[in-house]
C-alpha cells in the first residue's frame, strides 16, 4: 500500500517543536540544568527546521510502498504519541520540580526521537541519509546524556 511519510516527518517536526518549548520551560522553571536544557532546546529547534525542509523538498519521494502492517503500525505511533495534547504536557511539566521526575519525563521525550529517527531512516533510507545519521546520533546523545544524569544522581545524590 502507498503511505505517506510526511505523516510521520510532520509528527515529529512538530514534536521537536514541543520538546524545544519543554526544555525552555524546564530552564526557566527548574532550579537545575538551565543550560543543559537551553542547549538542548537548541538542537530540537535546529532538528525541527530540517525535518519541516524535508517534507517541503521532497513531496513525492515521500509515498512510499509499505505493507499493511507496517503502516497501521506507523498509524498508531502518530495517533499516540505523547505530543498529542502538548499544552496539557507543557502545562503539567511546569510543576515538575522533582529532578527524577524532570529526567523521567526528559528520557521518555528522547528515546521516542531515537525512535521516530530510527523509524525515518528505515522507511526512507535514501532521503537525506547523511543528516538523518547525524540527527540520530545527536538524540542517542541527548538520551546518553540524560540516562547519565539519572545515574549520577542515583549513585552520588547530586544534581545537574
Amino acid at each position: 500500500m502507498k503511505w505517506n511519510a510526511a505523516k510521520l516527518l510532520e509528527r515529529i517536526a512538530t514534536n521537536e517543536g514541543k520538546v524545544a518549548e519543554l526544555y525552555k520551560s524546564l530552564a526557566e522553571n527548574t532550579k537545575f540544568g538551565e543550560k543543559f536544557f537551553l542547549n538542548m532546546a537548541e538542537d530540537e529547534l535546529r532538528h525541527e527546521h530540517m525535518y519541516r525542509k524535508l517534507i517541503e523538498n521532497n513531496a513525492e519521494a515521500l509515498m512510499v510502498e509499505i505493507d499493511d502492517e507496517y503502516s497501521e503500525y506507523l498509524d498508531l505511533l502518530i495517533e499516540n504519541d505523547m505530543f498529542k495534547d502538548s499544552d496539557e504536557l507543557l502545562k503539567k511539566a511546569k510543576n515538575l520540580i522533582d529532578r527524577s521526575q524532570v529526567l523521567d519525563l526528559c528520557e521518555k521525550v528522547e528515546r521516542d526521537a531515537v525512535m521516530y529517527v530510527s523509524e525515518i531512516i528505515n522507511l526512507l533510507p535514501n532521503l537525506a541519509a547523511k543528516e538523518m545519521k547525524v540527527v540520530l546520533k545527536e538524540e542517542k546523545k541527548h538520551l546518553q546524556m540524560i540516562l547519565q544524569k539519572k545515574a549520577d544522581r542515583g549513585i552520588f545524590g547530586i544534581g545537574m
